[in-house]
């Protein structure tokens, strides 16, 4: 038997969004033999993985686990459990494949690592034959002369992956899946492996095929979706393509998927509409524009788009980042002043709000950026891996910015409040806020009210 486990980000959010299923690890393994029996689940929130599931982990052959910035430290914790039973761990991610060998150098918890493109690491690992190159194994780490960051892609036939969500651990304790139809990720040669295969020449899946696997569990009382890889970021036709394909006798299904301002026409309405689509936009910052990287849209854009959603009655939801370079209380206020006027206007349509400080994660250009700082370099190169990322994110806004991570956080409580008097069912969330610092922001904007 095969257990792969997706732990919870350490993470919290400011308001609890629904429940989505990881499908990434799901597709993986319905590519492997039928000898294996794959079972794949969420940590529960208040629980442990181990503890509330020792009897799968103890019949579990190898634990796979994928590492990213928010749950990294999760998973250190259930190697180290998974280790003492005697089991085979093995760790990829966006955050194992930055750091390189120096992880599994630092944390002997894990067997192997896995950079890059997952699929036939995967199937070799577990079928014991002849790993790939973009496998280190901790027993032979040191005879690993180079590393390649970058592997020479093997195709996968994309078209031939079968999700079968009636694999999934208990569906009934979620309220949505995720689903994979395209990919098209712009970083996906840097940091997220999975999410890039149409640039590598993969292309979609059959739409088709898609729609008869979300129809499988519609009719099992899942309602919300969630489009993994973002289709329609870059190819609007594509998105228009796969919303056309859609079986009539789902009615009452919504999908969240991300678009951009630019984009905006009426064929992009249309196809929302007929998806029942919430919008997702990046806006990221009104005062602060030229530093969020989001200069090939305007604020006018922005702005023309959310009202040209929200006059269609299309649910949206909006992202916001505090902390970008040169962040100020001048870019803050700037930001935030539009921020209300948008409520006040729109806050019937506006489903959520995510407001989040800037979050430093392994090899993203913030990362490098604070990197190319002599001292900053120094005083990492003698810490061990994964780096603390809220260590990383003080030391850039300490760098960057005129204001610091907690004085951004204060106010994104405080506009929190404002914006909950205004328009009380819109939902504020932010990730990169510790359970600590919520619980102690709470606490101390509660005593200055009373």
């Amino acid at each position: 038997m095969l257990l792969g486990i997706q732990p919870n980000s350490i993470f919290s959010n400011l308001t609890l969004a629904n429940s989505t299923c990881p499908v990434g690890l799901l597709s993986i393994m319905t590519q492997l033999s039928k000898k294996h029996n794959c079972i794949i689940f969420n940590e529960d929130i208040s629980g442990s993985v181990i503890d509330n599931n020792l009897g799968l982990v103890e019949k579990a052959d190898d634990i796979l686990l994928s590492g990213n910035s928010g749950n990294i430290f999760r998973c250190i914790e259930i190697a180290r459990h998974c280790k003492a039973m005697g089991k085979k761990v093995i760790i990829g991610g966006s955050e194992v494949s930055l750091t390189g060998p120096q992880f599994i150098k630092d944390n002997p918890h894990f067997d192997a690592m896995v950079i890059g493109p997952g699929e036939d690491a995967i199937k070799a690992l577990i079928n014991n034959y002849p790993v790939p190159n973009n496998v280190i194994e901790n027993s032979n780490m040191e005879a690993t002369s180079t590393i390649d960051f970058n592997p020479p892609f093997v195709p996968l036939e994309f078209n031939k992956v079968k999700v079968d969500y009636s694999l999934l651990w208990d569906l009934r304790k979620y309220e949505g899946l995720s689903y994979i139809w395209g990919a098209d990720c712009a970083q996906s040669r840097k940091r997220c492996f999975f999410c890039g295969r149409l640039r590598m020449g993969i292309g979609n899946r059959d739409a088709n095929t898609v729609w008869s696997e979300l129809k499988w569990a519609y009719d099992h009382g899942i309602y919300h979706y969630y489009n993994t890889t973002d289709s329609v970021t870059t190819n609007l036709s594509h998105f228009i393509e796969f919303c056309n394909s859609k079986p009539d006798d789902m009615t009452k299904d919504t999908h969240r998927v991300f678009i951009n301002s630019r984009d905006m026409n009426n064929d992009l309405i249309r196809a929302l509409e007929l998806l029942n689509g919430v919008a997702v936009i990046g806006v990221e910052s009104f005062g602060n524009i030229e530093s969020s990287g989001k200069m090939a849209t305007t604020n006018n854009e922005s702005l023309y788009a959310i009202k040209k959603l929200c006059d269609s009655e299309i649910d949206i939801i909006l992202s916001f980042v505090y902390g970008l370079p040169n962040e100020n209380y001048n870019t803050l206020n700037t930001t935030e002043e539009k921020i209300l006027e948008l409520i006040t206007q729109y806050g019937s349509r506006i489903k959520a709000l995510h407001l989040s400080p800037l979050l430093i994660t392994t090899g993203s250009p913030a990362f490098s950026k604070l990197m190319s700082i002599p001292h900053i370099r120094a005083k990492y190169s003698t810490k061990k891996v994964p780096y603390d990322v809220i260590e990383m994110s003080n030391d850039y806004f300490e760098n960057f910015c005129n204001v610091s991570r907690n004085e951004c956080i204060e106010r994104i409580f405080i506009l929190r409040d404002k914006i909950k008097r205004i328009s009380p069912k819109t939902s504020i969330a932010a990730k990169g806020i510790l359970n600590t610092e919520f619980n102690y922001m709470t606490k101390r904007l509660l005593s200055q009210v009373m």
